[in-house]
């Protein structure tokens, strides 16, 4: 799917976008009811009782495991997504995924495999240069090597590309099983996807989003921006799980 289809294509089922056509739409009619649907569309999404409910329906879809208890594989492959900018100092912003990158190292030096691949996904703000390099140098800065920190060459723009990238790769290196490293919500479409593609792949699932066993409080209820956030994350990745799905893969 290019990159435009599933980023853009999707704003209108998206909280905001559905919401706020709904309301358009409500007032363009003159249908009061309309509207309001809209509007208590988006303050539901907005409420942190909602969001952490839907997020958590993927994020249950495999257990979370201690780094100590995951089984070995031949690499660690860490999926993009953790880097939000660069400072104008050099340094990496990170963004909520920045465990991917942090469990993929503690992983790796727990000696549960002797690689540690991050793709080549794009980024918008360094043309010409992609995640996968900025993370084999922080990595680097880490204490890691070049020989073990693997970038593959071919660009990816989404999951899908990600998991056919690491399929050759482990055919040319004769790799017979990973440890698949991504958000807690993105794993169940992750594997599907690279199941899909024929890889073999230990799931590890970290940054967790949904709050876990929390007593309901009165702010849970109250309409906030990060709960509005997190309800499009998660209802973005169902859309993405649909849509694969259809499409049979």
């Amino acid at each position: 799917m290019p990159l435009w289809t599933h980023k853009v294509l999707v704003i209108p089922f998206l909280p905001v976008g559905l919401c706020i056509s709904t309301i358009l739409l409500g007032l363009l009619c003159r249908r009061r009811w309309l509207s309001g649907l809209g509007a208590t569309l988006l303050t539901l999404s907005s409420m942190n009782v909602v969001s952490d409910r839907i997020l958590g329906s993927l994020e249950h879809a495999y257990a979370p495991i201690r780094v100590e208890n995951c089984t070995s594989a031949d690499a660690i492959v860490v999926l993009g997504g953790s880097v939000r900018t660069e400072s104008p100092a050099g340094a990496l912003e990170w963004n909520e995924s920045s465990d991917r990158f942090q469990r993929g190292i503690e992983l790796f030096r727990a000696g549960k495999a002797p690689f540690v691949v991050f793709t080549a996904a794009r980024i918008r703000w360094r043309p010409g240069i992609t995640e996968g390099a900025l993370l084999r140098d922080e990595a680097l800065r880490r204490g890691l090597t070049q020989e073990q920190v693997v970038v593959p060459e071919a660009l990816v723009e989404n999951t899908a590309g990600e998991a056919e990238t690491i399929r050759q790769l482990m055919t040319r290196r004769g790799w017979k099983r990973i440890i698949l490293v991504t958000s807690a919500f993105h794993m169940r479409r992750s594997m599907r996807l690279m199941r899909g593609a024929g890889v073999e792949a230990l799931p590890f699932p970290c940054d967790y989003q949904a709050r876990r066993q929390a007593p309901l409080e009165m702010m849970d209820f109250l309409p906030q921006a990060e709960p509005l956030l997190k309800t499009e994350r998660a209802v973005r990745e169902w859309i993405g799980i649909l849509f694969y799905a259809a499409r049979g893969k």
